[in-house]
């Protein structure tokens, strides 16, 4: 019979993308800057009906002879400039007003319109009268639909909203509560965002709510204000979900920098298009998520308010900006809250989700709230980063990066340059792999012992063309020595020696899981048609004819010897994780 020398590789041994309408609209850029949003809206909220003036204020940034506001599928029943009657043109998209303007030139134009809107706001009616909700949700380009605007995230502007309800309602939206106002059958609520919003981040919630209110002081000592707007039924449940909010913002704060805003809400709404979104300074939460105490969501939204809100992306094609580093936030919580061991597991369960739903490139993606590829692979490329400068230089990249965009806009390019800024090399490399391009490593290994030294053999298997070039450490020990290499891996095959002149218990590729990669280990058998399968449980050696097999470690000693068998199955508890 022949004998078979085998290597084997022993291993040791929900979901936030939004599901909404998901009208991506084309950009257009219409030679203005809009300065502030002063919204006025009656809602009944016995249907989705709704009625408003809008008055924007905003400045030429080109000579103007027509000015245009987006505008999808409601009434519009008149428009002024500067306070007079002017006439327009209407397609159920577009507001189209002649007006010449020159350069520089402010105007303030209202503009008068009601209907029932197709999307971004929705009337959720209720057999509990205490949960009947009127709510907007309109990530990436849905405001539109509930209010003249320049729907573009990059076009940031002040808010100021006047929201009339029946007087059973409480109305929650972005900024600080300015005051109410009653009449015999209604109330209005005042509110105003004093800092520059986005359009996608400009919310109302309306409901019966139970409104409770607290603070938190920031480490620069402010106060900020916290309010929670939750259904009466729901009141134990979400303070319950809320418990560790304020562990959360002292875990953010001294890792990016201030909290950026006055106030932080959290509102709640039944059967909600997304587990949570991040709407600036007031959150809207599904129901599932207090009921089922998803406290990782709560951590994500409310890492939102400095990544998407504060520094928001400039256009859609950088959604990993904001997705991935929420997502990244969260998990940087829960290994600061929970320990590294459970950090590890959320990171072991976000790669398999990107290999679950890998669709590309996390620029510009094919899909805008992919879970598996924007969120998740987009989490990793955060973590490799940190991996690759070190924690030290990795939260001064975000600080800067906070501070340098604070109320602005970036890009993906933006972003790069604070990474070459800090780090102080050359990041091309490192962003075309993983940001522009696509797919990820797959390597496959070899190890084998020479007198004094370790011999390393790694191909990148991948069927994609991409090689990637990445360091990579490789912690070899024995029994009373360990020594981490690094070593940067760029071609498709390449071998490693290290002097190791002990004998050898252990070698770990990439023991502490900085890289998203696959490794494949393939047996080298002295016959043909040997089967080697990797499972949860063990290893599977299946033989076309029955064999004897012995098992070596690194050392070349026998640890394993099977006799006259055609297949069998080591499991994880008969060897120590290694490489044999």
């Amino acid at each position: 019979m022949n004998i078979i020398t085998i290597f084997l590789f022993l291993p040791s041994t929900h979901k936030l993308s939004k599901n909404i309408h998901n009208n991506l609209a084309t950009y257009q850029y219409y030679g203005y800057d809009v300065l502030k949003y002063n919204i006025s809206l009656y809602l009944p909220l016995n249907s989705d009906f709704l009625k408003g003036t809008a008055t924007i204020d905003i400045k030429a940034e080109q000579d103007l002879d027509t000015i245009k506001f987006n505008l999808s599928a409601l009434s519009c029943e008149g428009v002024k400039v500067n306070g007079n009657t002017r006439n327009f043109l209407y397609d159920d998209s577009l507001i189209k007003i002649p007006y010449p303007a020159i350069t520089n030139e402010t105007l303030s134009i209202e503009i008068s319109y009601n209907g029932h809107p197709e999307a971004g706001y929705y009337f959720l009616d209720s057999d509990n009268e205490k949960e009947i909700t009127g709510y907007t949700i309109t990530e990436p380009s849905d405001s539109r639909y509930w209010f003249p605007c320049y729907d573009h995230p990059s076009d940031k502007a002040l808010l100021e909203m006047h929201i009339e309800v029946p007087k059973n309602f409480t109305v929650a939206s972005n900024g600080i509560l300015k005051g109410k106002a009653w009449t015999d059958s209604t109330v209005i609520f005042h509110w105003e965002e004093s800092y520059p919003i986005s359009t996608y981040l400009i919310s109302i919630t309306a409901a019966p709510y139970i409104e409770i209110d607290t603070f938190y002081i920031s480490i620069t000592g402010d106060t900020i204000d916290i309010s929670y707007y939750l259904y009466e039924d729901d009141v134990d449940a979400g303070l319950n979900t809320y418990k560790h909010l304020f562990n959360m913002l002292e875990f953010f704060e001294t890792s990016f920098c201030p909290y950026p805003f006055k106030k932080y809400g959290m509102s709640e709404v039944n059967n909600f298009q997304a587990a949570g979104m991040e709407h600036q300074t007031i959150t809207t939460l599904s129901n599932r998520v207090i009921e089922r105490n998803w406290e990782d969501v709560v951590a994500h939204e409310l890492a939102h308010q400095w990544w998407g809100d504060m520094v928001t992306l400039q256009d859609w094609p950088d959604i990993w900006l904001n997705e991935g580093f929420a997502t990244y936030s969260e998990a940087l919580f829960e290994e600061h809250f929970y320990g590294r061991e459970y950090f590890q597991e959320i990171m072991s369960a976000r790669k398999k989700s990107y290999f679950n739903d890998n669709i590309g490139s996390i620029y510009n993606p094919l899909q805008l709230f992919s879970w598996g590829t924007v969120y998740c692979k987009g989490s990793w490329v955060l973590h490799m980063l940190r991996g690759i400068t070190k924690d030290s230089i990795f939260f001064d990249i975000l600080h800067t990066y906070a501070e340098r965009y604070r109320y602005k806009n970036a890009t993906t390019e933006d972003f790069k340059n604070v990474v070459e800024d800090i780090y102080g090399k050359d990041m091309d490399w490192f962003f075309d792999e993983w940001i522009y391009g696509k797919n990820h490593p797959v390597y496959d290994t070899a190890i084998t012992k020479k007198q004094d030294s370790i011999i390393l053999t790694i191909k990148q298997i991948q069927s994609q063309d991409n090689i990637f070039k990445m360091p990579i450490e490789i912690l070899i020990q024995s029994q009373d020595t360990s020594i981490l290499y690094t070593i940067i891996d760029s071609l498709q095959t390449q071998t490693f020696s290290f002097y190791f002149p002990y004998n050898v218990e252990d070698v770990i590729f990439d023991p502490d899981s900085i890289l998203l990669k696959e490794i494949e280990h393939e047996g080298v058998a002295e016959i043909e048609n040997c089967s080697i399968k990797y499972t949860n449980y063990g290893v599977k050696i299946t033989l076309n004819v029955s064999e004897n097999i012995k098992i070596y470690d690194v050392n070349g000693r026998v640890v394993k010897q099977y006799n006259n068998v055609k297949n069998t199955v080591i499991k994880n508890t008969e060897l120590k994780k290694g490489v044999y």
